[in-house]
């Protein structure tokens, strides 16, 4: 099962202990930008937490770009 969080232009998916984040920003071809690098950080300073119980973090884009 898979549980889909939010951030500025990024997306959490949980697959059991794996973390999938997806830069989500398609129509800029996912170009890192500041607001991006904000939900980024968000969103890496959520999976670290323990009690989450993440073991890995995969980091992919959405769309035709990474």
């Amino acid at each position: 099962m898979s549980k889909m969080t939010a951030f500025d232009d990024i997306t959490v998916e949980a697959e059991e202990r794996v973390a999938i984040i997806r830069l989500n920003d398609p129509k800029t071809l996912n170009a890192i930008s500041p607001r991006m690098m904000g939900g980024l950080s968000q969103a890496l300073s959520r999976i670290e937490k323990p009690e989450h119980g993440f073991r890995c973090a995969i980091l992919t884009g959405e769309g035709r770009a990474f």
